[in-house]
């Protein structure tokens, strides 16, 4: 086949692949793994949790909050990475980890355990390494699945 046959028979499937990587996946909305965490675990809720850093300091609006999951007394966060972001999410998920697990008592003027979490789970995808792996439980997250191990996660809600 000559090659302007073949470029013109392969620019539908070009065009669905720009269309996919480029506006679906990057989307602010496409969000993958709550889709399977909320299947898995339909009675989940999806709520944001100002850590304990933010609640220290006294930030409003927005500022420190982090999207999680709530099922029972288990905080559930997801992650995609890729390998050139993946560094700078583990140092972010490493400190989200401490961030979700303590609350900050303004009254005792000190970091306590949040009331009602008893365990920190983390859904990852893409490229992480073992090293990033054994890094996130060092801080904090009790427990890692992967998407093909929803099995477990829903085994782990306590």
């Amino acid at each position: 086949m000559p090659i302007l046959a073949t470029l013109v028979t392969n620019i539908p499937e070009n065009i669905c692949t720009n269309v996919i990587e480029t506006k679906l996946c990057t989307h602010r909305s496409f969000e993958p793994l709550w889709v399977l965490i909320q299947h898995t675990i339909p009675k989940a809720t999806k709520t944001s949790v100002r850590t304990c850093f933010a609640e220290k300091a006294g930030l409003g609006g927005q500022a420190g909050k982090t999207t999680v999951a709530i099922a029972k007394n288990t905080l559930i966060n997801w992650q995609s990475v890729s390998d050139a972001g993946r560094d700078h999410k583990k140092k972010e998920l490493c400190g989200r980890a401490v961030g979700l697990r303590y609350s900050w008592n303004a009254e005792q003027q000190k970091f306590i355990p949040r009331p009602g979490v008893k365990k920190l789970i983390l859904v990852l995808d893409g490229t992480w390494r073992q090293q990033d792996l054994d890094a996130l439980v060092r801080a904090g997250w009790d427990e890692i699945y992967y998407p093909d191990e929803m099995d477990k996660l829903a085994e782990a809600i306590i």
